[in-house]
């Protein structure tokens, strides 16, 4: 109740619908200043990730309250994207992937995953790993165009159903991430492109 009474306040000085409007116009797709509020003062970014990885220790419900507080305001945000890479991470990244990255998640580095498992118009066919190369295409993806922790998802050649967790390099030679409009413009889009990409 106190968190959620903290974001309401925060977020209601903050994250008004002029503000709303330009965060979503920006190049990033939202407010860059607030995220690093929302990271510094209350930490967000922090909540669900493990005290050992400089997280502080709590569950993902922590970090759903927030989701609801920024939902109220419509505020655009990188936390349902970063919380989706963080979670998975968890459940099945390495223990040196968890190690390197969850501290940059914990800090308010923007994480998100490519994943190919969406149902709908947007379903695209599986990212293949053939050794430490992925290729394929892969859309929408939250935020995919400007996150800093890049995690796909990709078929690996173990078997038909067997899908490994890659981390890329957002500057990788290889990758094209593109912008994809949203009908709901609070949310930022993008399609990756992998060919060949380490």
């Amino acid at each position: 109740v106190e968190l959620a009474s903290t974001l309401r306040a925060l977020l209601a000085k903050r994250a008004g619908s002029a503000a709303v409007r330009a965060a979503a116009d920006s190049d990033e797709g939202f407010d860059r200043a607030l995220w690093e509020l929302l990271c510094e003062q209350v930490g967000v970014a922090a909540l669900a990730v493990p005290e050992e990885h400089d997280g502080a220790g709590f569950s993902a419900f922590e970090t759903c309250v927030v989701l609801e507080e920024l939902g109220r305001s419509l505020a655009p945000s990188p936390l349902l994207a970063t919380l989706v890479a963080s979670e998975t991470l968890l459940a099945s990244g390495s223990a040196d992937a968890r190690a390197r990255l969850l501290p940059r998640v914990a800090a308010g580095e923007v994480a998100t995953l490519a994943w190919a498992g969406l149902t709908g118009p947007g379903r695209t066919e599986p990212v293949r790993a053939g050794g430490s190369r992925l290729s394929g295409t892969v859309g929408p993806v939250l935020l995919g165009d400007v996150a800093e922790v890049l995690l796909v998802a990709a078929r690996t050649a173990d078997g038909p159903d067997s899908i490994g967790l890659f981390e890329v390099d957002p500057d990788a030679p290889g990758l094209t991430r593109t912008r994809t409009p949203a009908m709901d413009t609070t949310l930022r889009l993008a399609t990756l492109e992998l060919d060949g990409v380490e």
